[in-house]
């Protein structure tokens, strides 16, 4: 980048997409495929930072997302990973080695701070050890908490009452 010149970066989503069963491989590697690289793989060398969504895993089960029991879950129903932004970031520095990252996204909804602290505490580490191993990060959105502003179907979830 020159002198003086403003940085330019992109965002987006990445989940850990993990199969449900064996049978479920195929889709997982094909939603995989279409979600993670192929944007990034076309804009890598137009960018000067490539911005990482990471919020945790997707189970996938046939066409669909899975819930699990054995999985923690947020608030917005996303499952608990925080060693899968070690492993984003992981997969990043591997496919573009010259891309500062930078963590756009990162956060848990978690109406009565029950597991915010830990979430907060285990995702910071794993963006510690990307760093420690070779991983260039720009820095990290630190705001971690969602709000009722940011997601008002927290504030006001649908029953099956609501219209």
């Amino acid at each position: 980048m020159a002198k003086g010149a403003i940085p330019v970066g992109v965002a987006h989503h990445v989940p850990i997409y993990s199969a449900y069963s064996f049978l479920d491989e195929p889709a997982r590697k094909i939603l995989e495929w279409h979600t993670t690289f192929w944007f990034h793989d076309l804009i890598v060398d137009k960018v000067d930072i490539c911005g990482v969504n990471y919020y945790g895993q997707e189970w996938i089960s046939g066409a669909s997302v899975a819930v699990t029991e054995r999985e923690e879950y947020s608030d917005a129903g996303r499952s608990l990973y925080p060693d899968g932004m070690f492993l984003v970031l992981q997969a990043f520095h591997r496919r573009y080695p010259n891309t500062r990252f930078m963590i756009t996204e990162n956060g848990v909804a978690d109406e009565v701070d029950l597991i915010r602290p830990s979430y907060m505490v285990e995702h910071l580490l794993a963006l510690h050890a990307a760093i420690k191993s070779g991983v260039d990060v720009a820095g990290t959105h630190v705001g971690f908490a969602f709000s009722f502003l940011s997601f008002p179907e927290i504030a006001y979830p649908r029953t099956a009452t609501s219209s």
